[in-house]
């Protein structure tokens, strides 16, 4: 079963994971499918995401940009 959950980081910000719960050996376990970041949802991530990944080209932010592909490619394969 997947879900979307909320995290904090050791700042207090707020991000989200889209995460598979199984169980193991009878206990629960979670596997983080993927980062969603700022955005709360799955369809939310997709319809961001591009829009992000426009700014940071523009900026010429590099290495956060390929990351940020990486996920879309991901967060798309897990769409389908």
């Amino acid at each position: 079963m997947a879900y979307v959950r909320k995290k904090k980081n050791a700042t207090g910000s707020e991000y989200y994971q889209l995460v598979e719960s199984r169980r193991v050996n009878g206990k629960p376990r979670q596997k983080v499918l993927a980062h969603l970041g700022k955005y709360p949802t799955l369809e939310a991530a997709l319809e961001g995401l591009p829009e992000d990944i426009k700014f940071l080209t523009m900026s010429g932010a590099e290495k956060t940009r390929t990351r940020r592909e990486s996920q879309l490619a991901k967060l798309r394969g897990l769409s389908s």
